[in-house]
């Protein structure tokens, strides 16, 4: 009877071991995540399948030649530091990979580094678990702190864990890579497409720009003439003045037209970039006292030179600011400013105006997108264009408790940065900034 109860008992335990593994190999591999997350719910799970409260999870690196460790339970960060100063499980250890290879789950009795990585169990007391596939050895399973060489049954549930541990991180690391590509190939469908449209939109606006500029020449020198013979104070020399002004902003707009059909041409070279915020101070005063808009300048003295066409960077530092102001019809606050942060250097272009919908900061910096009646869509889009060519990140946000900052951020660096590749790239939207 007693010998008919410990049979039933050592099935209802075998089956339970059996039922823990389908119910581990389930969770094991639902778990859709990256490669370190499925080893991390991969370790945890081989510790709770064998009873002990110890582990590593190591996987062969292809580029480095040694087993890097993945994930870690139960050790000290001692432990762990000691490992990863370690020459680990390379080509210094053959037999050790030989008896992988051969052998499922052999019990390394005296090996040097096992006594230095679980000290309180013994190299005896440690059990390892090959991954691997059927061409080589692809990763271990170090398992310590209980009794797992003495119970056949554990052996095997490991034995048999280990080889899906397997299969599930092959898997979350095929599934990781697949898709990183897919994103890298709908970015880049993303950027074909608009780079003909824009190429095509480019032509078109070379063209029409070509035809409007030379009547726009004629009206402009005609209005010149006639303003000639009118008195300054008359309502016709008025008009006429009215006149020149409206061409000059359509010919500033052609001109804009014409960049887009051209590729930029950036004359990039170190320099100081108190000089450009300076120039644009001095330009933008008039109209800022006129309006009665406060001008702030903050630049220190010992900002260091930063990679920039300074004259196309000021045209966007220009238009950056004439767009402030337009928001600032009665008044306000404009501010210019640089400061380090690291390794950048950001230069910031805020005002305290209304601020920008949040719907539509990730439609800003889009070609022909304008949130003014009568705009082109393509003065942001060109300063964009133009920091991204010069290798310069460019970020809008809007600031409590009301107001907008657009923000270069400059790689302080001794080579010529590379361009950032984006087509007017589209920002999320952002939380305001203090």
């Amino acid at each position: 009877m007693a010998s008919q109860e410990k049979n039933i008992e050592a099935v209802s335990e075998e089956n339970r071991r059996l039922w823990a593994l389908a119910r581990a190999t389930s969770i094991l591999f639902s778990h859709r995540a990256s490669r370190s997350l499925s080893c991390a719910r991969a370790l945890e799970l081989a510790l709770e399948l064998s009873s002990t409260t110890r582990g590593m999870l190591l996987i062969f690196n292809q580029d480095s030649g040694l087993f890097e460790l993945e994930s870690s339970q139960g050790l000290s960060n001692e432990q762990v530091e000691s490992y990863m100063e370690m020459p680990v499980f390379d080509r210094e250890y053959p037999e050790l990979l030989e008896a992988l290879r051969h052998e499922a789950g052999p019990m390394l009795k005296s090996h040097p580094l096992l006594a230095q990585l679980f000290p309180e169990d013994g190299p005896e007391a440690v059990y390892v678990l090959p991954l691997q596939s059927e061409e080589d050895l692809e990763g271990m399973l170090l398992l310590a702190g209980g009794d797992v060489a003495q119970q056949p049954s554990i052996v095997l549930v490991a034995r048999i864990f280990a080889q899906r541990v397997h299969a599930a991180v092959s898997t979350a690391y095929l599934f990781e890579q697949l898709r990183g590509k897919t994103e890298a190939l709908e970015a880049a469908t993303i950027t074909l497409v608009e780079t003909e449209k824009l190429a095509l939109a480019g032509q078109m606006s070379g063209t029409v720009a070509h035809q409007l500029r030379n009547p726009l020449s004629v009206i402009s020198a005609s209005v010149q003439l006639l303003m000639q013979d009118q008195d300054e104070a008359s309502d016709a020399y008025k008009a006429m003045d009215l006149v020149c002004q409206k061409v000059a902003d359509m010919d500033a707009t052609i001109g804009v037209l014409q960049e887009l059909a051209k590729p930029l041409n950036l004359q990039l070279r170190p320099i100081g970039v108190g000089t450009s915020l300076t120039t644009i101070q001095r330009f933008i005063a008039p109209r800022c006292h006129s309006q009665g808009v406060e001008l702030a300048l903050g630049v220190p003295s010992d900002l260091p030179p930063i990679w920039m066409d300074e004259n196309k960077f000021q045209r966007c530092l220009l238009d950056l600011c004439v767009n402030s102001l337009q928001e600032l019809p009665h008044g306000g606050r404009l501010v210019l400013a640089a400061a380090r942060f690291g390794t950048r250097l950001e230069v910031r272009v805020e005002d305290n105006g209304p601020g920008i919908p949040p719907e539509l900061l990730p439609k800003l910096f889009e070609p022909f997108f304008s949130t003014k009646a009568r705009g082109s869509g393509l003065g942001l889009y060109n300063v964009k264009r133009v920091a991204d060519a010069m290798g310069v990140a460019l970020e809008v946000h809007n600031v409590e408790p009301h107001g907008a900052s657009f923000r270069f951020s400059f790689p302080i660096t001794q080579e010529k940065p590379q361009p950032i590749l984006t087509l007017a790239s589209r920002q999320e939207p952002r939380e305001p900034r203090p």
